[in-house]
């Protein structure tokens, strides 16, 4: 780095620390147009989100089950499990490749000479990579409720007894309040990958290191929360399996996990501990992100 950058580098952060929160709201909005503008000419997202997409058809795709209205509640929990499946991978590479390839091409050492914190940086990239996650939640639930209802329709619960008319267990509403809130807090494991792909990406400079200990460090999270499947700690990870054999028990008619499904809240583990992950790891990133060095 020459004197001259230096000197502006010192400069700009003199700014920084007499600005206002008006002056860094603004500054992150820019970081966070640069951000999305990036992230919209890179090939992976949108191979991403075709990816999802794929994985969700590949399920009507491939059955050959008569389903009833009723029993289309199990397909749609089958549609939602592949296509957040496929995310999750996806946002911890994502997130893994999101700092250090502008290590690599020195075009974070240029991002710097701008009057902008490095913690307004590390916040555009976050955002940007949950506004991402967001995009494919909205993708595959979209596309799994759309097939869902005009493939094979939504009914209520009904459990043939021989010799007696269908027993209905559970109406409509009752069906799809169940099956959106199982589907809302199976979301939870696809931030918490994300934001441990932006924690990798802020420790190593290498992209292709990163993303490869990223992709082992999801699977070896998927590997404890298989192991130990009544630890609390490590149930909220299953969130997006759990989701699927809760709403697939439902909709035969059994009772037993409604209970479950009624006690989820902010405050239950299955919610409470993925939230922790995903703001310690948030927190580390930006702490990394803001103290490391840029190499030479």
């Amino acid at each position: 780095m020459t004197e001259v950058q230096t000197e502006e580098i010192v400069e700009n952060k003199r700014r920084l620390t007499t600005s206002s929160p008006a002056g860094r709201t603004r500054r992150f909005i820019r970081c966070l147009r640069f951000e999305i503008a990036k992230t919209r000419r890179r090939a992976l997202p949108w191979l991403g989100i075709l990816a999802a997409a794929l994985a969700v058809f590949s399920v009507p795709a491939f059955s050959d089950l008569p389903l009833d209205a009723g029993e289309s509640w199990t397909e749609l929990a089958e549609m939602v499990r592949r296509g957040f499946e496929i995310s999750s991978l996806l946002l911890v590479i994502l997130g893994a490749s999101c700092v250090n390839c502008e290590r690599q091409s020195s075009a974070l050492r240029a991002y710097l000479l701008r009057p902008v914190a490095r913690s307004e940086i590390v916040a555009a990239k976050a955002a940007t990579l949950f506004l991402f996650a967001l995009i494919l939640i909205g993708t595959v639930l979209t596309i799994a409720w759309l097939v869902t209802k005009f493939r094979f329709g939504f009914g209520p619960v009904l459990v043939e007894i021989e010799g007696l008319d269908p027993v209905l267990k559970f109406d409509l509403e009752s069906m799809r309040a169940m099956a959106l809130k199982l589907q809302l807090v199976a979301t939870l494991p696809l931030f918490f990958f994300a934001a441990l792909g932006l924690l990798v990406s802020t420790l190593i400079d290498s992209e292709a290191t990163a993303v490869t200990l990223a992709i082992l460090s999801r699977m070896f999270f998927g590997f404890l929360a298989e192991a130990f499947p009544d630890s609390e700690t490590l149930m909220g990870l299953r969130a997006i399996e759990i989701g699927y054999e809760r709403c697939a028990e439902t909709a035969r008619g059994i009772e037993t996990q409604v209970q479950d499904i009624e006690a989820l809240g902010f405050t239950h583990p299955e919610l409470l501990y993925p939230l922790f992950g995903f703001a310690l790891f948030l927190g580390v990133s930006k702490l990394t992100f803001c103290t490391r060095e840029l190499n030479p």
